[in-house]
């Protein structure tokens, strides 16, 4: 994730509970390998949701795929790779697709160093500056201030931002993924901890607002570290 040119972000869940094993057993034999080497994405993760801790409403999917591109026609590739997701036959009876997102990097925090199959958890959240006018202001203190600040609590040891290929100033464009080495809820109760001193230091932004918010875990054979282009399914 760190490091690519690009994402395209897939929610979905398996539609009858009694086939889910079944149903997870098809995503890493069948579907993930094909999303790889079809679509020539460089790398694809697959997460499972732990708690939808901006909400307590039904969020609807239960797993989120990551796919990962790079290549200097990254942004192309990836609108092209896209389709390789529907490819008639391939598709599990059980398996129920409920959105995507596709993304590029925006700011410093785009190129840090991969974690890997370290990584025991996510942070997925949402947000937006709500005065266009400030959106540059907005994007340095998102770089040089907040995600800092979210590293320094020490629940989360990296970070990359992304924003909407496709962005709309009605809604949140703007993405950031923290990573951890810790279970997902005590990650996220650390950073639900630290940050409210921090806001009351004067860190907030006045046109902050934070959207939708989740934290997951590595799911499936291949784990955190994911399926690479050059691996051989097995």
């Amino acid at each position: 994730m760190p490091g690519a040119a690009g994402l395209y972000v897939t929610f979905c869940r398996c539609n009858d509970p009694a086939r889910e094993r079944a149903w997870d057993e098809w995503f890493d034999a069948v579907r993930l390998p094909h999303l790889v080497h079809a679509g020539g994405w460089a790398r694809a993760t697959r997460w499972r949701l732990t708690v939808p801790v901006s909400s307590s409403t039904d969020l609807g999917f239960t797993h989120m795929t990551i796919l990962e591109m790079d290549g200097p026609d990254a942004l192309g590739g990836m609108q092209r790779a896209v389709s390789s997701a529907f490819t008639p036959g391939l598709l599990h009876p059980h398996h129920a697709a409920m959105g995507a997102l596709a993304l590029r990097p925006i700011g410093r925090w785009s190129d840090t160093p991969p974690s890997g199959a370290e990584a025991k958890s996510l942070l997925f959240i949402s947000g937006r500056c709500t005065d266009l006018a400030r959106d540059a202001e907005w994007n340095r203190w998102y770089d040089d201030v907040h995600i800092p600040d979210v590293l320094s609590i020490g629940g989360y040891h990296a970070a990359t931002r992304w924003r909407l290929l496709d962005s709309h100033p009605a809604q949140a464009n703007d993405y950031a993924i923290y990573e951890s080495r810790l279970p997902a809820e005590e990650a996220y109760r650390m950073m639900a901890a630290g940050i409210p001193p921090l806001y009351a230091q004067g860190h907030r932004h006045p046109q902050h607002t934070a959207g939708i918010r989740f934290t997951l875990e590595p799911a499936g054979r291949y784990g955190a570290a994911g399926l690479r282009l050059a691996v051989t399914p097995r």
